[in-house]
């Protein structure tokens, strides 16, 4: 599940408690077009700083099989459409093992506490510089903003472990619909063979007029478990 997460793609709490934040959209996530779970988003940004929160458990036929739930969240500055990190957070039961583990961000690089890096390696500072967290980097795809800044996504992100990237390099209109196509890739932090092999992963988001802004509606990506998407509700 932190694959999906970390595709999307998620303890302590933020400055401002969840309850607060201005925007809490809900999203359906399905496998192969079954259901198995939602996953809640709320979020505050000015123009200097932002925080943001998520939550994700299992529903249905797939929370009765295995109950999985991750609690994430991220805080850090802003100057323009440029999110600068300060610190993510994240608890995570898969069903076998609870872990938690944070970033904090110093110096343009981030600093790994939590049992969930204990038996890990942490890259290089020159690959990881300029990545955000998973959380952030999630925000920066699905945060309401006017239509002629869509589309013109190309960042790193960093969960401590593993390195990747989402890239936009199409914008196609339907009706009043704005939708951007790109990939998820992974850079770093992988076996070979999943280097090799298993990189790039197309990726679509949809966007859809909310009063003057245009708001994220729907995430497909394929996965090595089959298409993925999220549907707002």
């Amino acid at each position: 599940m932190r694959k999906l997460f970390n595709l999307a793609a998620f303890c302590v709490a933020l400055a401002l408690p969840v309850s607060a934040m201005a925007d809490q959209p809900v999203y359906a996530v399905r496998i192969l077009g079954v259901k198995v779970g939602e996953m809640k988003l709320a979020s505050q940004e000015n123009a200097n700083s932002y925080s943001v929160a998520a939550s994700f458990n299992t529903t249905g036929l797939a929370g009765a099989l295995s109950r999985v739930y991750f609690n994430v969240t991220a805080q850090g500055g802003k100057s323009g459409d440029r999110f600068v990190p300060s610190r993510y957070t994240e608890q995570m039961d898969t069903g076998e093992r609870v872990e938690n583990g944070a970033l904090t961000w110093q110096g343009g690089l981030p600093r790994r506490d939590g049992e969930r890096f204990e038996d890990s390696n942490q890259l290089p500072a020159a690959q990881v510089r300029g990545a955000v967290d998973p959380m952030t980097g999630l925000f920066i795809v699905a945060r309401d903003r006017p239509a002629e800044a869509l589309c013109n996504i190309d960042q790193k992100i960093y969960d401590g472990e593993r390195l990747t990237k989402i890239v936009f390099t199409k914008r196609e209109t339907r009706g009043d619909a704005v939708i951007c196509s790109g990939r998820f890739q992974r850079l770093a932090g992988y076996s070979q063979d999943d280097l090799e092999n298993n990189a790039i992963f197309p990726l679509t988001v949809t966007y859809r007029p909310a009063g003057d802004q245009m708001q994220m509606t729907e995430v497909r990506v394929k996965t090595i478990y089959g298409d993925a998407t999220l549907n707002r509700r």
